[in-house]
């Protein structure tokens, strides 16, 4: 009974000293957040993550910049400024971390407690400085700091948390399933572990999609750590979705009543696949599919040129799949496709094999932000009107915003060609077309680049929007994914093993709005076998409204094929007037 005793009165114990403890630690950041707010009125701007010292590396923490405004003039006084943080000097001052930068429960005692987020869509971009006015989104709304424990990152160190490792801070699960953070207002808020990327992400950027710091200006070191800033919701099949479909391939048919997307990733899987056989198969140069479905011979019939894209936006993958693994793809198959295939071959289960991955993303801010049309469009379907929700330009607009959008050819209302130009270092563009559909996803966009490179305007000036002219696109926004059965199932003809493909499946994330365009694509492809082996001068009003059905793709400057095609047709991929998200 007294053994019970102590362990209920120890356990009452710990948790309350547990709630002293996370008392203090909102109650340090809340004595930050208030010196931050000072130090914004002494400067007209809150500190930079990082100061640059002339060696060209980070010097000085924000933390060591804040002292004086957290009564600590004394400590800011001892600290110079004349070597980095780690000099001869400075290094004795490490162990003096002031106590408002420590929360109780942090293991490690010359450490920093509460970490700020380094990113160029942040509070902390760099070595540049962000002020109240920058903060859109609204100040309640926008994460100054976050409670980051045992990270060891000494308080005088000119290192944070990047936007990706803040992510996997906030899910770390601590005893009590939250995490503090400091928001812009001053106030100190929990977040919950299971917080979506999507949500955290926008709570992390003061102007949401669009970026304090212009692309070119930004560290190249911290590029790579750019995160996806929409969360359009959980995967839906598209076969859910009325006259709408992802297809593997441009030659895939289209017309005025349905929606058709194309992503390069399934191609780029398939190519890779090509590439792992082609070593243990002499003379392949195709991957051998057993029956010749025609989606196999429409990949094998195509390459999509890697130079298209930069180095840094795409991602492939062979990674090797063990025997249990294979056995349970292989068992799917035979529960799920075989009736449905009668060309479908089912090797016993005790094989492994290869995956294939290929991940693309694109986030493309536009360097001046659009208006949200205050009233909707009306998209034309093939048998219905629907009010949709639309960005572009009205008479209040920014004037920047027009230069942004180049006429690449107009014939009509009803039949003209316009690219947007992104903030992106590659330079990539939003085209959109709204034209006649030819027979198929290719030979449109083929028709719209004829175009493009024919159309010589007589006068320059008709290359961009005029104060006259209308534009307004339908805002896009979806998150879908398909398995390609016609590939599932079925068996490769090579020379050394049998080998069967077990999964065929691709996923598309895509926004467009007034912010910019962002596409997020992955494509696996598994194949098992018992190998095992890695792998005008006086110009009308022209209307650039795209109410109709209209063609939607996105590329690289300087390249020949787009990686993204889109045939809009449909309203089912759009945010309808009537509903509010």
């Amino acid at each position: 009974m007294a053994a019970v005793l102590f362990i209920g009165l120890a356990s009452w114990w710990a948790g309350t000293r547990n709630d002293r403890h996370r008392a203090v630690c909102k109650d340090h950041l809340k004595q930050i957040g208030l010196a931050l707010q000072h130090y914004h009125e002494r400067f007209d701007s809150f500190p930079p993550a990082y100061v640059i010292g002339p060696d060209g590396r980070a010097w000085h923490s924000w933390r060591v910049l804040l002292l004086p405004f957290l009564g600590e003039e004394s400590l800011h006084r001892e600290y110079r400024f004349d070597e980095p943080w780690d000099g001869a000097h400075n290094r004795r001052l490490n162990a003096r971390v002031p106590e408002c930068y420590r929360c109780p429960t942090d293991a490690h005692k010359g450490s920093s407690s509460f970490l700020a987020i380094v990113g160029r869509r942040t509070m902390w971009p760099a070595y540049f400085t962000v002020n109240v006015s920058d903060v859109t989104d609204g100040s309640s709304n926008t994460v100054m700091l976050m409670e980051a424990l045992d990270r060891e990152i000494n308080w005088l160190e000119p290192r944070d948390l990047t936007t990706s490792q803040a992510l996997e801070q906030i899910r770390r699960d601590d005893a009590h399933g939250i995490h503090h953070a400091l928001f812009v207002d001053g106030m100190v808020r929990a977040v919950n572990p299971t917080i979506t990327p999507g949500l955290w992400y926008s709570l992390l950027t003061p102007q949401y999609a669009s970026a304090v710091i212009p692309l070119d200006q930004w560290p190249p070191g911290l590029l790579s750590d750019e995160p996806a800033v929409v969360d359009p919701g959980p995967e839906i099949d598209v076969e859910s979705i009325a006259k709408t479909r992802i297809v593997a391939t441009t030659d895939a048919e289209i017309d005025s009543t349905s929606t058709v997307l194309w992503c390069a990733t399934m191609q780029m899987a398939w190519d890779r696949l090509r590439a792992e056989l082609e070593k243990t198969n002499s003379g392949l140069t195709d991957v051998p599919v057993r029956g010749n479905p025609s989606l196999a011979v429409s990949l094998n019939a195509r390459r999509f040129p890697l130079s298209a894209l930069a180095s840094d936006s795409y991602e492939l993958l062979a990674e090797i799949i063990t025997p249990a693994e294979g056995a349970r793809l292989l068992k799917a198959i035979e529960l799920q496709f075989f009736a449905h295939n009668p060309d479908a071959t089912v090797l016993p289960p005790s094989f492994g094999g290869v995956r294939l991955k290929a991940s693309l993303h694109k986030n493309l801010p536009f360097e001046t932000q659009f208006d949200r049309l205050p009233q909707p469009l009306q998209f034309q379907e093939s048998d219905a009107t629907v009010d949709v929700v639309a960005f572009g330009r009205t008479k209040t607009s920014l004037p920047g915003l027009a230069d942004q959008v180049m006429v690449r050819d107009h014939v009509s209302d009803d039949d003209f060609v316009v690219e947007i130009i992104t903030a992106t270092k590659q330079g990539d563009s939003v085209l959109l077309a709204k034209v006649r559909p030819e027979a198929t996803l290719e030979s449109t966009w083929q028709a719209v680049k004829l175009r493009i490179e024919r159309s010589r305007p007589r006068n320059d000036r008709r290359m961009k929007l005029s104060e006259i002219d209308e534009f307004a696109v339908p805002l896009l926004r979806f998150h879908l994914g398909t398995t390609f059965t016609e590939l599932v199932g079925r068996m490769l003809d090579t020379s050394d093993d049998p080998r069967t493909i077990v999964e065929a499946r691709q996923s598309i994330r895509f926004r467009l709005d007034e912010k910019g365009a962002e596409l997020l694509s992955v494509a696996e492809m598994a194949v098992v076998s018992n190998n095992g082996h890695s792998v005008e001068e006086h110009p009308k009003p022209r209307r650039f409204v795209l109410d109709k059905p209209f063609l939607l793709a996105l590329r690289q400057a300087q390249a020949d094929e787009p990686y993204f095609l889109a045939w809009i047709a449909t309203t089912s991929l759009m945010e309808r007037a009537d509903e509010k998200r």
